[in-house]
């Protein structure tokens, strides 16, 4: 029972640290969204790779709820109940969360040759993540 709480805890939890943790960039950065939230005044107080550790911190908490949520239930030994796609599907998911948190990790050198290009598969991998999360949430939450 004890896993089955902490599976879930962690997973839901995890789905709402995603959500912030996509936003905290477009916060982090004059635009639209920053200046609605009136959070455009501390855009410009210091560098923009500097602002961003809280996107950091967060993006590695995520890979700690994420193995978490992946460890405590195959510990448990009770996986038989549920869909087994969901299950792959979540395993691609945290596989492509570590490889998303080593680009975060190249892209936190501001002198970086080829950024843009990190930084372009840095969102797609952030968008194949959502979508795998949210089919695994769907077939196994």
């Amino acid at each position: 029972m004890r896993a089955v709480f902490i599976t879930s805890i962690t997973g839901w939890i995890a789905c709402v640290l995603i959500g912030l943790e996509i936003l905290l960039p477009y916060i982090f950065r004059k635009n639209r969204l920053s200046v609605w939230l009136r959070t455009a005044a501390n855009a410009t107080s210091a560098p923009y790779l500097k602002r961003l550790w809280p996107h950091y911190w967060l993006g590695y908490l995520l890979l700690v709820l994420g193995v978490i949520h992946t460890v405590v239930p195959m510990q448990a030994g009770h996986l038989r109940q549920w869909n087994i796609t969901g299950l792959w599907i979540a395993t691609v998911a945290l596989v492509l969360m570590l490889l998303q948190g080593a680009l975060g990790l190249w892209l936190q050198d501001s002198k970086l040759v080829g950024r843009a290009l990190l930084r372009s598969w840095h969102y797609w991998l952030m968008f194949g993540i959502v979508l795998l999360v949210g089919v695994h949430v769907w077939l196994n939450g």
